[in-house]
């Protein structure tokens, strides 16, 4: 078998529409679930007094789904827990 050059696999980006609106709406959805799964482990980290990690998590949930309010209020009291404000 002969060594074949491996052709050009077209890069998948939403605004050259290579991803039909079905799989782009799956994606987007997928990316709020895990956005909420996100701020959840965040409650949990926050309830358990780990504020920097709390921190990072919902700053990663953010920007996943920069829509979820209650992820910029829980964000806004890991800081006053960690006594810095940003």
């Amino acid at each position: 078998m002969a060594d074949e050059t491996p052709r050009s696999v077209p890069r998948l980006d939403f605004r050259k529409r290579l991803i039909s609106p079905p799989v782009k709406d799956a994606m987007e959805a997928a990316s709020a679930d895990i956005a909420l799964y996100a701020n959840n482990l965040c409650f949990a980290l926050y309830n358990s007094g780990q504020y920097g990690s709390a921190v990072w998590w919902l700053q990663k949930a953010i920007r996943l789904d920069s829509r979820r309010a209650v992820a910029y209020m829980n964000l806004g009291d890991a800081y006053v827990a960690l006594k810095r404000r940003e």
